[in-house]
């Protein structure tokens, strides 16, 4: 839950980005610690536009670590503002044809976030962190929310194929399905070394919950997953449409 302080932060940036993209209907987003009330860190923020350029994103990255510095917040830029701090609908549709992450042997595969400067630079991390942003209990600051949900429903039902593809499809529990968006059962590595869900992060967890019970019980019932016993797996053929794609 959002603090008052936060909440004053959030729009005085919000303000900020709506100067510098007043023709744009930018949508502006918190996600991370500060949708949780926790005021010791930075602020994780992103906009979204119809379009940007690198200037733009430049312009934006300066803004934000501006706004960090003069609010006298901790600088968080392992990954560089400019890669996290904008987006446009092409970046979204581009996350949900082709999910940013490698197919091996006809399934997906997650690797573990590699902290070097290159990967940190990537598009594959930009992607990444797009694709927690839409799944995560991220909270609209200004901007149409209705937009930004159609495109939340998307990546929930990419999120599905992908983990399921990766562990197996097999039935699981719902909450055997949120253990693995937590850690990677294979390797060990979890949180923001994974897919960034953090298990000490309350309220994402309940949206977690919610949100994957909701999602399976409407797409059993669209035939996208098959339901056995109170456990869950992917239709195979729906998986498949989309590491085709």
């Amino acid at each position: 839950m959002l603090s008052e302080k936060i909440k004053k932060l959030v729009n005085e940036y919000a303000e900020l980005i709506k100067q510098t993209f007043s023709d744009d209907e930018p949508i502006v987003i918190l996600y991370g610690s500060g949708v949780e009330g926790v005021e010791t860190s930075d602020l994780d923020l992103c906009t979204i536009v119809h379009n940007y350029t690198e200037e733009d994103a430049k312009k934006v990255g300066e803004i934000t670590k501006k706004f960090h510095i003069e609010n006298g917040m901790k600088i968080d830029n392992e990954v560089p503002f400019e890669n996290k701090v904008i987006y446009s609908f092409l970046d979204f549709e581009k996350v949900l044809m082709k999910p940013p992450f490698q197919i091996f042997r006809r399934k997906f595969y997650i690797p573990p976030i590699e902290k070097t400067e290159e990967y940190l630079k990537s598009k594959t991390i930009k992607y990444r962190l797009l694709l927690y942003v839409l799944t995560a209990n991220s909270f609209v600051v200004y901007g149409n929310e209705k937009v930004l949900n159609k495109y939340r429903k998307r990546a929930w039902e990419i999120l599905i194929q992908v983990m399921f593809s990766y562990i197996g499809n097999e039935f699981i529990s719902k909450e055997e399905f949120l253990e693995n968006l937590f850690k990677n059962q294979f390797n060990g590595v979890e949180g923001e070394d994974f897919l960034g869900y953090k298990r000490e992060y309350k309220d994402l967890c309940e949206h977690l919950k919610r949100t994957i019970s909701e999602c399976f019980d409407e797409q059993t019932k669209k035939g996208k997953m098959l339901k056995s016993n109170g456990k869950y797996k992917c239709n195979p053929e729906w998986i498949k449409r989309t590491i085709l794609i």
